[in-house]
């Protein structure tokens, strides 16, 4: 009895411990690197090659590039609205977000394809015993100012766009580009589909598109500024519309993204799809299958050789507290704690003290 009241005592203090936010998880590829932040449930994406780094997404405000989830009658931003409840697993080749509520499950999975490029999957699971209406809004705020135009290629046209713009449904949407032409910049943002099609795509005004539903119709040719604060300011936006997803059923959505060379002029223009092209990438299968405790040995074991001892040391620190902390949050209450799960927790709770003692040791 005692020794379930001390292991009780540690659970409490755990809860004060575990309850600031923790700080972002860099996890770097090849060429580029993801910055998590874990706390939010937003993420930075950097270009790291070359002894150069660039931003691939506004990098001051990371919330304005955000996912929002359709439910029932309501549009909610996954990590600007308390309806999700969020978990965040790193991992080796990127990181998951885990956002429920109490209908929906939604994967948000950020993985390495290439040395060039990334995956973005979301998979939308009925955890309900009812069907649900649900869809999709992605916004990309792209780094790139109006005069540096986008590229749209649609059936194998490429159009250069510098106002308000909306790809036809009656065509087949190819790629994107933001940012090619620029002689300050080495690297744009390439954006392909991976499955799934979208209903829509449209560039326009930032804050135009932050405000849209999926009613949303496109002004063609109107500019990129939206008076009096938003000057310039660009971004592209991605909507699945909703539908009726029935119990246990799944709606996956995966786009790439990819970093691409810029070039001073349209004359200049070189793209490559060979290695990045829908068709010849084999699409990632996303689980839908969600532990209330997730703890994979990919996890557990997670190196992160780029960025040498520090970063491994401080992100496996940061996989053992996640877990502890995945734990807590699924213990509704006191009742819940069972003596595996406590061994469990004194176990991960060893695990971090003597990576830190390591740590201090060196």
């Amino acid at each position: 009895m005692n020794r379930l009241r001390n292991k009780k005592n540690k659970i409490v203090l755990l809860l004060l411990i575990f309850s600031f936010p923790l700080f972002s998880v860099e996890i770097a590829g090849e060429n580029l690197t993801f910055d998590f932040l874990e706390s939010s449930g937003y993420f930075k994406l950097f270009w790291t090659g070359n002894e150069y780094t660039e931003s691939l997404l506004t990098e001051e405000s990371p919330e304005s590039t955000n996912f929002s989830v359709y439910e029932d009658d309501e549009l909610y931003i996954l990590g600007g609205s308390s309806h999700f409840k969020k978990t965040f697993n790193p991992g080796e080749n990127g990181g998951t977000f885990i956002w429920r509520s109490k209908k929906l499950i939604v994967r948000q999975e950020l993985s390495f394809l290439s040395p060039d490029s990334v995956t973005m999957g979301f998979s939308i699971s009925n955890a309900s015993e009812t069907p649900v209406n649900t869809g999709l809004k992605i916004l990309l705020d792209t780094v790139f100012e109006a005069e540096n135009r986008f590229l749209f290629s649609e059936d194998e046209i490429q159009n250069y766009v510098n106002s308000e713009y909306e790809v036809e449904s009656s065509k087949s949407f190819d790629y994107c580009i933001s940012g090619l032409i620029d002689r300050d910049r080495k690297k744009a943002l390439m954006v392909l589909v991976q499955n799934t099609s979208p209903d829509k795509i449209v560039a326009a005004n930032w804050s135009r598109l932050n405000e849209a539903d999926f009613q949303y119709r496109a002004n063609i040719g109107r500019s990129f500024t939206s008076a009096p604060y938003s000057k310039n300011d660009s971004a592209i936006m991605f909507l699945y519309f909703p539908r009726n997803l029935l119990p246990g059923n799944t709606l996956a959505v995966s786009l790439i993204l990819r970093a691409v060379d810029t070039a001073d002029s349209q004359d200049s223009v070189s793209i490559n799809l060979k290695d990045e092209s829908p068709e010849s990438t084999e699409t990632q299968t996303i689980s839908t299958t969600v532990n209330e405790v997730e703890t994979s040995e990919a996890s557990e074991t997670l190196q992160q050789n780029q960025r040498g001892g520090k970063k491994t040391f401080l992100v496996q620190s940061l996989v053992k507290i996640k877990q502890i902390r995945d734990i807590i949050d699924s213990l509704s209450n006191p009742g819940m704690l069972t003596d595996s799960t406590l061994d469990y927790l004194e176990k991960l709770m060893e695990e971090l003290e003597k990576l830190n003692a390591d740590e201090s040791a060196e």
